[in-house]
């Protein structure tokens, strides 16, 4: 009798324990690589990305569009920009 006291103990407050140390990241970022800015198409894929990870919370958009080469772009990757 006493032991499944001491498992229900266990069992109905370690969670309740845990639960108040979970970590809040107030910074939740997406990651999008290798989309370059000439096409339209991967413009559009990008804002789908941004407004489908906004949707579940996240709050920042890394993107890695080829930014290295920037200078060496159609003024297309500009206007897209």
């Amino acid at each position: 009798m006493k032991r499944s006291v001491l498992f229900f103990i266990l069992f109905a407050v370690f969670p309740l324990c845990s639960a108040s140390q979970a970590k809040v990241y107030p910074y939740r970022f997406v990651y999008v690589h290798g989309k370059p800015l000439d096409n339209t198409e991967q413009v559009e894929k990008i804002r789908n990305i941004a407004k489908t990870a906004s949707e579940h919370g996240l709050n920042g958009l890394i993107l890695d569009a080829f930014f290295d080469r920037l200078p060496l772009e159609s003024p297309y990757c500009f206007k897209n920009l």
